[in-house]
């Protein structure tokens, strides 16, 4: 997978939806670079698994970016991230769609054109996206939960709120939207990691009634707490040898 790198390389993982069991797994990548100092150029490819070769994605625009900062997370075979619509004035969801290689947008829940708000996003029981939302220009005392429909073949994404997290029982972070979070659709729970103002990580599971503080460790690196999961099919990871 060897290919020359551009200043600012951002990932996005898919594949082809069939009927088969085998799938064709894709990679997208959006380079960015700024060229005679002056101009934002984004470079679109794809990387097949199935061929072990890149190829440029053309007719896409600038509108479709994918900033190096973008969180993106992997649902039904698709990718998706938010991002600043410049011309609508407000955050939109962005979907890549892996089998016919286009862009798609959708709106997010309570749209506003307020930047000071920030956003974080996960994924739940590979049925629903969830959107973590509150604003960070003032010291607002909650943030609100989101869960989307069932994304499958659905045309359209809908938003219903799933739950309202006080921060008073919480150290507030340090950069909001550096949070990740699990939700537990089932039990009505959040599980959220984030950085406080102190420079220590901490673990929370919150729901209506429940605000549990679970970890904490100081950390001075630049390198931010988060959640990762793994596809078992994909990755095994060995188990321990009993002693």
């Amino acid at each position: 997978m060897s290919h020359a790198l551009c200043p600012w390389n951002t990932y996005a993982f898919g594949c082809v939806k069939s009927e088969s069991s085998c799938h064709n797994y894709k990679i997208l990548r959006v380079s960015s670079y700024y060229e005679n100092s002056e101009r934002y150029v984004f470079n679109f490819e794809i990387y097949e698994l199935s061929s072990d070769s890149w190829r440029v994605l053309d007719g896409v625009t600038d509108k479709w970016r994918l900033h190096h900062s973008d969180d993106v997370v992997s649902l039904k075979g698709n990718a998706y991230w938010m991002h600043k619509d410049r011309e609508a004035g407000h955050n939109v969801l962005l979907s890549f769609d892996f089998t016919a290689e286009v862009f798609v947008s959708f709106p997010l829940p309570d749209q506003s054109d307020d930047d000071r708000r920030d956003l974080a996003m996960s994924v739940v029981r590979e049925e629903h996206l969830a959107v973590l939302h509150h604003n960070t220009g003032t010291f607002l005392t909650e943030m609100n939960v989101w869960l989307s429909n069932k994304i499958d073949e659905a045309k359209e994404v809908s938003w219903s709120k799933f739950l309202v997290v006080s921060f008073h029982n919480f150290k507030y972070p340090r950069y909001p939207k550096e949070m990740n979070f699990w939700v537990d659709d089932e039990n009505k729970v959040v599980v959220t990691c984030v950085r406080d103002i102190n420079h220590c990580d901490h673990v929370y599971i919150v729901g209506e009634d429940l605000h549990k503080h679970v970890y904490e460790v100081a950390n001075d690196t630049w390198i931010w707490p988060c959640f990762l999961s793994y596809v078992p099919s994909l990755c095994h990871i060995p188990k321990a040898k009993e002693e």
